[in-house]
């Protein structure tokens, strides 16, 4: 069985691959372009689940890369 810290690294590692996925597609998007994205798109996109995707869209909104529209997908 997997320790905690095991689980919390994954855990990490995930959230650390949806943040740079994320991240680089708001860096090659245009300033004037608006791109929705949802937590399950993002989430098929990447191989990891729904929560290290969340994780990273919030990190992403509070270094105000990203905007977040509850039932929209976030635009960036």
């Amino acid at each position: 069985m997997p320790s905690a810290n095991s689980q919390t690294s994954s855990a990490k590692r995930a959230q650390e691959v949806a943040y740079g996925w994320l991240k680089r597609r708001v860096e090659e998007t245009r300033r004037d372009e608006t791109v929705f994205l949802t937590e399950a798109e993002v989430s098929s996109a990447v191989g990891v689940s729904r929560t290290p995707v969340r994780e990273a869209l919030q990190r992403l909104h509070a270094e105000h890369l990203i905007e977040l529209v509850a039932g929209k997908g976030g635009p960036y």
